[in-house]
């Protein structure tokens, strides 16, 4: 665009004329510009089509919005679902598995966490990626399948975790359909871990893919190794200082206190009724008694019938539970009773 000063002003018509000249030049430069920036897009374009298959990108803008987008959420959407399924996942094993002895007071809360964004990351993750590279995209690909399927399974394992936390803590007799309901959850979330791991592996790239084989499988070996070992030693009980007579136990029963005796241990069962496995219902049946023969297999509470609890040896992490839940020691002397003999002496 030209300017002038007032000695060399051109009339009006020239003015406009110039005006109206220079508006087409610049137009003329932004088209050039659009196309340039269209190809080099499309280019782009090609190149994600070429550089992974699974994700069909749609056209690029003129201004390549969309190509930049999908790029972005691509990257976003595979690292999000790794960190729920590799790095969440993982402490969620680990926790329940492998240290549960160490962290029984927070796995509730580590579990039901974990757990929760686990859900919450895959569902959002799920719908950000069908949002962004169109509905079309769903059934499409092995990975849109395994993702759509664990994305409403999320929902009934969420629910059935609940359920069966509330029945361990409320169920009264029944302890094997409890086990059953546990185990159940158990390992149909060890199956939703794996297909959230071949998911990764078929629509993220190669770094979620190391980082699920070298974080998630190569940490839970390590683990597992250590576990072993660890199972098959014998972790002594400690001795509180805390001496608890026969009449002073029987005083705590009396008085409300949920206490039990093992070997020769007074045990607080009141911190451990949350989160004992077998539910809480066993535990409350056996205030002020002697459960040695219950925690060591001799003996199980539930022992008739079809619905048959077989007896439970409790391993090395409930022996370290049982030290953090000790209050002192159980001390139970004979009764002594005093008697007088009367000797006949002969004297002759």
């Amino acid at each position: 665009m030209s300017f002038y000063n007032d000695d060399t002003a051109p009339d009006a018509g020239t003015l406009a004329g110039q005006v109206a000249m220079d508006f087409v030049m610049l137009g003329a430069d932004m088209v050039n510009q659009s196309v340039v920036m269209n190809e080099t897009y499309a280019g782009a374009n090609i190149n994600m089509l070429s550089y992974k298959k699974a994700f069909k990108l749609p056209q690029a803008d003129n201004d390549g919005y969309w190509v930049d987008r999908n790029v972005w959420s691509k990257k976003a959407h595979a690292w999000i679902a790794t960190a729920a399924w590799c790095f969440l996942a993982s402490f969620m094993v680990i926790v329940n598995r492998h240290i549960y002895g160490y962290m029984w007071r927070w796995f509730f809360w580590i579990h039901s966490i974990c757990g929760t964004l686990v859900f919450v990351l895959n569902f959002g993750t799920s719908y950000w990626a069908w949002y962004s590279f169109g509905y079309a995209f769903l059934f499409r690909y092995p990975h849109s399948y395994v993702a759509f399927i664990l994305m409403w399974l999320l929902i009934f394992i969420v629910l059935h975790g609940i359920f069966t936390k509330q029945r361990q803590y409320t169920n009264k007799w029944g302890t094997k359909n409890l086990l059953v309901n546990r185990a159940w959850h158990r390992w149909s979330g060890y199956i939703f871990i794996h297909l959230g791991h071949w998911g990764i592996w078929t629509g993220g790239g190669p770094d979620q893919t190391l980082c699920t084989i070298l974080w998630f499988y190569g940490l839970i070996l390590l683990f597992e190794i250590w576990h072993q070992f660890d199972r098959r030693k014998e972790i002594p009980f400690r001795t509180p200082p805390t001496k608890i007579s026969h009449h002073q136990f029987m005083e705590m029963v009396e008085s409300g206190h949920q206490v039990a005796v093992i070997d020769d241990l007074v045990v607080d069962m009141e911190k451990y009724l949350f989160y004992h496995p077998g539910g809480a219902f066993v535990l409350t049946q056996n205030v002020g008694r002697d459960i040695s023969k219950y925690f060591h297999g001799a003996f199980s509470l539930e022992n008739m019938g079809k619905n048959k609890v077989h007896n439970w040896y409790h391993s090395t992490q409930a022996r370290r539970i049982v030290n953090d839940i000790a209050i002192g020691r159980y001390i139970k002397r004979a009764e002594v009773r005093l008697c007088s003999t009367a000797v006949d002496r002969n004297t002759n």
